[in-house]
């Protein structure tokens, strides 16, 4: 069996804000003020709620229909049984190119639909907060919104294409000014969870170049979905 190369980017640190990204998922409405990429995330319907519909792979996947199906429908419980709230997902086909020498999918893609489904995360949250709230959710690079201070991710095994993948996105830990985000990457091929990262996000105020505070409704609602209120320092170890 194939194995991944070393994971050289471990450890990654960001101080660029986050960059909007498509929303493909369930519920969520796309922006019309920023028109998502054609080729890179696929819109499920609300049919995806009910494990037993089935949808058609996206326009040109090779996937065979059947394990799409299959791997679609293994992902969505997967990430309910875990956890993971709809609005938290994004589901991502594999690009051939996005593969390496090595014959898999290159180390450092991990971290580009990591990108993509933390800003999935992000806007979900808006969506369910109010107008408010999501204006400081999306990332403007200006006013008060989030910025990634770390981010790790282990490597448990090789991607390959033809393939789809769903990345999963929740707070584990949060305090008034940082959460720890955790994400999984699940393999509809493989039927399996391929990689997990674990993310400190903090919340930042660009005009005055320091950290704020959440807004208070965010963090009572990430409360609700289990996350863990803790002091100002983060328990985990990135």
């Amino acid at each position: 069996m194939r194995r991944a190369a070393a994971p050289l980017a471990r450890l990654c640190r960001s101080q660029t804000p986050l960059a909007r990204s498509s929303l493909p998922h369930l519920s969520l409405h796309r922006h019309p003020q920023v028109p998502p990429p054609a080729t890179r995330t696929l819109h499920m319907s609300a049919q995806a709620q009910d494990s037993s519909a089935t949808t058609p792979p996206p326009v040109g996947n090779l996937l065979a229909k059947a394990s799409y199906d299959e791997g679609r429908e293994g992902a969505l419980n997967w990430a309910r049984d875990n956890g993971y709230s709809d609005d938290g997902l994004v589901e991502l086909p594999v690009q051939w190119g996005e593969m390496d020498a090595n014959g898999h999918v290159n180390n450092a893609v991990y971290f580009r639909w990591l990108e993509t489904g933390r800003l999935q995360w992000l806007w979900g949250l808006g969506e369910r907060l109010g107008p408010d709230v999501a204006k400081d959710l999306r990332g403007a690079g200006k006013g008060k919104g989030p910025i990634l201070a770390r981010i790790n991710f282990d490597y448990w095994k090789p991607t390959f294409y033809p393939d789809n993948i769903l990345v999963a996105h929740k707070v584990t830990q949060l305090s008034d000014k940082k959460n720890v985000l955790q994400a999984e990457i699940y393999s509809y091929a493989q039927q399996a969870v391929v990689g997990k990262s674990d993310a400190i996000v903090v919340s930042y105020d660009y005009d005055a170049g320091k950290s704020c505070a959440w807004p208070t409704p965010m963090l009572e609602l990430l409360v609700e979905r289990g996350a863990e209120r803790i002091g100002s320092k983060p328990k985990i170890k990135l």
